[in-house]
């Protein structure tokens, strides 16, 4: 699913955050603490990169979440990092920009990044 979504949407560029929520792995039901699963769910207004560039409403559930990073992101996404560093994915909206060697653009992680998730899966659905 993590590769759809880099496909369809590519480097989010020109996207805009419309809402973020995050789920802690505490559950306390049944008033028992029991460890449960992080998740966070992403909404974000982007373009279809296979949809001549039509502008897709999308909610992006992220589940297994090792490291949620977000501060207040009211500015527009310009590019995207997308990486894997063992079993987790990362998505780093506010990557750092840079060239290689070869004066090619690339897209670093950004340890200071202001909107980051690292998961293990993600499902996505258009709702606009």
């Amino acid at each position: 699913m993590t590769e759809n979504l880099i496909k369809n949407y590519e480097d989010f560029g020109d996207a805009i955050i419309l809402n973020v929520e995050y789920k802690s792995n505490i559950d306390l039901s049944d008033n028992k603490l029991k460890n449960g699963t992080s998740e966070a769910i992403v909404v974000i207004s982007c373009f279809n990169r296979l949809k001549e560039n039509e502008r897709e409403t999308i909610k992006i559930k992220f589940s297994e979440i090792e490291e949620f990073r977000f501060i207040k992101y009211d500015r527009m996404i310009m590019d995207t990092y997308f990486g894997k560093e063992n079993e987790y994915y990362i998505i780093d909206f506010d990557p750092i920009i840079d060239t290689d060697k070869n004066g090619e653009w690339i897209n670093r992680k950004n340890l200071n990044s202001e909107f980051l998730i690292k998961f293990k899966t993600l499902n996505y659905e258009v709702t606009k």
